[in-house]
């Protein structure tokens, strides 16, 4: 089909739609939205890992570490403010499969990541109703109780409602709600100017209204927040924080949105995927999420499902992974995560088609993980702890994912890189000259994609063009004092460091001394 056939097909829909549903549930024309890619800029994704099994009050306080990597010590309170409507997307497909004494584990998100969230976000906004904070997904019913203990793949049972009362256990008061349960009544269209697909009609349930909109009924929200879990995927390669936004696609016929089942004519696995990764993009364009927190605790390596042909009782391909990260960028924190499966974030089309749109950034060398090394010496030791060993046609149990799934290749660069020089000359006029070289090394090498100059943490300057080797000068009084605040302790810094990064955003970190009147050196190759 031609593009201006599509499009043509795609604007009649709009009219009928428009016309089907009436004026009053008829939002907007979602303006376009400017491609990715602002300059140097670096989009920052918060990281954490935890020693294996983790306990609940252990995640708790991951959770809280990364919040406040991303948002700064007010915590959730710099993402949300008193009397705020919040809703938490989170992926509940598949809560009945897996082998016995693990159903839904590294296919749902982790209850009490989500219940973690929830309280921190019920602390931050203060004291309110039963419909201020609202944890959703598609059950694949249209029942409205979340909870009922007939439906296998409802909340009941999976440790988000022990009791069945359609609340989240625990302390935060937060609705539990069945995203599927949202007819053509209680639903609202959104046309957005997608760049391939052209005028696409999205039917977001009322609870995605924005504050200025909200639906008869009084729902709405100003804060969405995405809780994906680590999962590859067969159709589009990673289930991130924009594979999420599907879920609150209809899976009702009655609703004209093509239905989630036909995956926007991709099917199941045949068609034009680029549909498929279209349609995604057009629907975070129509309301993007706020933030995500990504439950990378358990990694599931051929996910979503444990393979529905071999039934609900058998075992999911799974390993622990011990991880939490955090981002307002969606499409920062999806590359992190492609990156952490041992996947090429070249081969995962959706991450280019969202950079595209204008839903965040996808180059690897714009994107700074908190804590520099800790991101790769854990993947590492994830690598080494699941070296692929083949039982009988297949690798399972092992890392990196599977590879060809859903299109995504492997690429398992675990070296960091090496400093072959580092020299340190202070100039005439008190500036220093800092002169460095930088190796990328191991067996599967990936270029080195950039490195910082940092003082106490706080980074400076970072260099893109040729990062493997140069020199950076500057004065550290002027350059501390225009720091930010947690620099500015220290007008006269005695060193600096600088952190090379490999595009699997491995780093190696050196620490330089600033010597009054003489030049200092560090590691110099033979």
């Amino acid at each position: 089909m031609t593009r201006k056939i599509r499009f043509a097909l795609a604007l009649a829909i709009t009219l009928a739609s428009i016309i089907f549903v009436g004026a009053g549930r008829f939002v907007r024309l979602a303006e376009t939205v400017s491609p990715s890619g602002n300059g140097n800029a670096l989009a920052s994704v918060a990281f954490t890992a935890c020693e294996a099994n983790p306990e609940e009050e252990t995640i708790s306080k991951m959770v809280d570490e990364v919040v406040s990597q991303s948002l700064g010590n007010k915590g959730w309170a710099a993402l949300v403010k008193k009397g705020d409507h919040v809703v938490i997307k989170v992926n509940m497909v598949g809560p009945l499969r897996g082998r016995k004494g693990e159903k839904g584990k590294a296919i749902i998100t982790d209850y009490r990541v989500v219940k973690a969230i929830a309280a921190g976000i019920r602390q931050a906004i203060g004291e309110g109703g039963s419909t201020d904070i609202i944890v959703t997904d598609a059950l694949f019913y249209e029942g409205t109780n979340p909870s009922d203990p007939r439906e296998a793949t409802s909340f009941y049972g999976t440790g988000y409602d022990a009791d069945g009362d359609g609340m989240l256990d625990g302390d935060s008061k937060a609705r539990l709600v069945n995203a599927d349960s949202y007819g053509k009544d209680r639903r609202f269209l959104t046309v957005v100017n997608e760049p391939i697909l052209g005028k696409t009609s999205i039917w977001h349930p009322d609870f995605m209204r924005r504050p200025e909109n909200p639906s008869p009924s009084g729902e709405y929200s100003d804060v969405v927040i995405y809780v994906p879990t680590f999962k590859s995927h067969g159709f589009v390669g990673i289930t991130g924080a924009i594979k999420l936004s599907y879920g609150l696609r209809s899976n009702n016929t009655s609703v004209p949105d093509n239905c989630r089942w036909n995956h926007s004519g991709y099917g199941w696995g045949t068609g034009n995927k680029t549909l498929l990764l279209d349609y995604l993009c057009a629907q975070s364009r129509a309301r993007k999420c706020d933030f995500v927190v990504l439950d990378a605790l358990t990694g599931n390596r051929k996910g979503p499902l444990n393979g529905a042909l071999l039934g609900y009782s058998s075992p999911t391909d799974w390993i622990e992974t011990d991880v939490i990260l955090a981002s307002r960028d969606p499409v920062a924190i999806d590359t992190i995560e492609t990156l952490f499966a041992g996947y090429d974030p070249d081969s995962v089309h959706l991450l280019d088609a969202a950079a595209r749109d204008g839903l965040g950034e996808s180059r690897v060398s714009r994107i700074l993980i908190s804590g520099c090394e800790r991101f790769g010496k854990h993947r590492a030791d994830i690598a080494r702890r699941y070296e692929p060993k083949k039982t009988g046609k297949r690798f399972s149990g092992t890392w990196p994912f599977e590879n060809g799934w859903g299109g995504a290749t492997v690429r398992t660069d675990t070296t960091a890189p090496t400093f072959a020089e580092v020299l340190a000359t202070r100039l005439p006029d008190g500036r220093f000259h800092i002169a460095y070289a930088v190796q990328d090394e191991g067996t599967d090498r990936t270029a080195i994609a950039r490195t910082d100059l940092m003082i106490e943490g706080t980074l400076i300057e970072s260099r893109f063009d040729e990062p493997e080797k140069g020199a950076v000068e500057f004065a550290p009084r002027s350059m501390a004092a225009d720091a930010s605040a947690s620099a500015k302790g220290s007008i006269n810094p005695r060193t600096v460091e600088l952190v090379a990064w490999d595009s699997a955003l491995n780093a190696t970190r050196v620490s330089v001394p600033l010597q009054d009147d003489a030049t200092a050196s560090i590691g110099f190759a033979p």
